[in-house]
């Protein structure tokens, strides 16, 4: 991928992070009371976190197909119609929340074949929310993204007092 398409996924990405934010937040508020949120919000699949059920998940793409909860994120998934990258193919996209004191073990893809982009959507207390990427702390910080190769090792510690959403 060249250097300026990803740059301009970037730029996309982070232009639109309030739309994006407030889309998942207004989604948050009308499942809470729902009695089936755990079928919305699911925990993380490859049980990497150590603490099951603190690293949740929310697709809105998966091995490339849409999923039918893109009707709920009409926006978000309008500005991801434009990613063919993240899309087609292999792609995912998808809502990730960590509750404090979340801790996902060390881990890798087994090929240097794709990139992983984490938005910081939600990220109140940046300092306190470390990714670490090959031995390197990196912090999430609101309405940022983060690129890196998904067969670098990396892990997440959720330090903050407040639930993390990239």
């Amino acid at each position: 991928m060249q250097r300026s398409r990803v740059q301009e996924i970037v730029d996309l990405l982070e232009s639109n992070a309030a739309i994006i934010r407030n889309e998942y937040m207004e989604a948050v508020r009308m499942t809470r009371s729902n009695p089936h949120f755990g079928l919305f919000f699911q925990a993380e699949k490859e049980s990497l976190a150590e603490r099951a059920g603190s690293w949740r998940e929310f697709e809105l793409w998966r091995g490339g197909h849409e999923l039918k909860y893109c009707s709920a994120f009409p926006q978000t998934c309008d500005i991801m119609r434009q990613l063919p990258e993240a899309t087609k193919f292999r792609g995912s996209v998808k809502f990730s929340t960590m509750e404090p004191g979340t801790k996902v073990r060390p881990h890798f893809a087994i090929a240097n074949d794709h990139l992983r982009l984490h938005l910081g959507i939600d990220v109140p207390e940046p300092d306190e929310t470390d990714l670490f990427l090959g031995g390197h702390r990196r912090g999430w910080e609101q309405d940022n993204v983060i690129i890196f190769d998904d067969s670098i090792i990396h892990a997440v510690q959720v330090s903050c007092q407040q639930f993390v959403l990239v």
